[in-house]
């Protein structure tokens, strides 16, 4: 999210700005660790003060992108689960990339409790996922990773 707000604040150009806001309870909870709603809404402001438009995402959201690709919203954790807490991390919008045949799945950080609920959506199923959480600590749960059913996997780490 800093990196956007340097590019915004260095005269870089964003036209459309797809940003989700979760409740404040959850932000509260990451206080004073984690990402806080002062940052979001900052961003936000600087925004519109360089003319982006934002659009606020939800479950179903599709981006129709050039040469027949296009981006999907399969799940947006909007609140805590019925019979636990959850942590941003949990609020990670799941996506969806389909080019050429080709379904490429984002996790961002996905963890147990969200994972656990996707387990049996037959949406996740994909050719390759971008693994949630640099594949360290807080994953999906095994049953995930089974209905994904995936061929490849894109590990972002330092080493």
């Amino acid at each position: 999210m800093n990196g956007l707000l340097t590019l915004l604040e260095n005269s870089f150009q964003v036209n459309h700005l797809y940003l989700r806001v979760p409740p404040r309870k959850i932000y509260d909870r990451e206080i004073p660790w984690g990402c806080d709603l002062k940052s979001v809404e900052s961003l936000v402001s600087v925004a519109r003060k360089h003319d982006t438009t934002n659009h606020s995402l939800e479950t179903g959201f599709m981006l129709e992108l050039p040469n027949g690709s296009s981006m999907k919203i399969l799940h947006a954790q909007l609140d805590d689960l019925p019979e636990s807490r959850i942590d941003m991390n949990d609020l990670s919008l799941i996506m969806k990339w389909s080019i050429n045949d080709i379904d490429v799945l984002f996790t961002d950080d996905l963890n147990i409790r969200v994972g656990a609920l996707l387990s049996d959506d037959e949406r996740m199923q994909s050719d390759f996922m971008k693994m949630p959480h640099h594949g360290r600590t807080g994953l999906a749960p095994n049953s995930f990773f089974d209905k994904v059913n995936l061929r490849y996997v894109l590990l972002p780490t330092p080493k």
